[in-house]
């Protein structure tokens, strides 16, 4: 995006012709032309295989199931009022202040790497379930992009079934009691 704005700076003018989706272009200069297309289908290229359907896939992962639904549906309402207020507002700002905007975008785009690594946890091998742990458990988020396992519930679990210290028999036998005692006494 930088250098998308840099070349537009170096060889853009203004559109002469008003009322044109394209208010800023080059002319004379056909290599960088290219180069800014190239790069502009690059781009859209890279976000559709890599952070766009990560929008849709990551607050159902991160979201605790008590409020995954309500914190789905405002996440793809934030996503969808955000993408319009964006088709809105590029137009305008490339009127305004041309080139400058790719500068913006770009910044944008460190800000937006830098807020990934710091804030945002790794949900690669985890369950659903454990993922209320993740952000739980108290230790920095970019721990998690480490790739060791985090030994949630269900691993301290497991090891103390193999470890013997909890019997599943003994665990089907007291709930099949306490199923017995409510069945008797009328509880349902």
């Amino acid at each position: 995006m930088c250098l998308v704005g840099g070349l537009f700076a170096r060889f853009g003018e203004p559109n002469p012709v008003t009322n044109q989706p394209y208010t800023w272009i080059i002319v004379g200069h056909p290599v960088a032309s290219r180069f800014i297309q190239t790069s502009l289908y690059i781009e859209s290229a890279a976000f559709a295989m890599s952070w766009g359907p990560i929008e849709w896939m990551y607050p159902p992962e991160i979201s605790p199931l008590r409020v995954r639904c309500k914190a789905v549906s405002l996440s793809t309402s934030t996503n969808w009022i955000t993408n319009l207020v964006y088709s809105l507002a590029v137009p305008v700002l490339l009127r305004q202040i041309r080139w400058r905007l790719f500068f913006i975008f770009g910044a944008f785009n460190m800000v937006a790497c830098i807020h990934v690594w710091l804030k945002v946890p790794e949900t690669k091998q985890r369950t659903l379930e454990e993922m209320d742990e993740v952000f739980e458990h108290g230790e920095q988020l970019w721990r998690s992009f480490t790739g060791e396992p985090y030994s949630g519930h269900l691993d301290l679990l497991a090891r103390d079934i193999k470890q013997g210290k909890i019997s599943i028999r003994h665990l089907r036998a007291e709930t099949c009691d306490n199923i017995e005692r409510n069945f008797s006494s009328g509880v349902q």
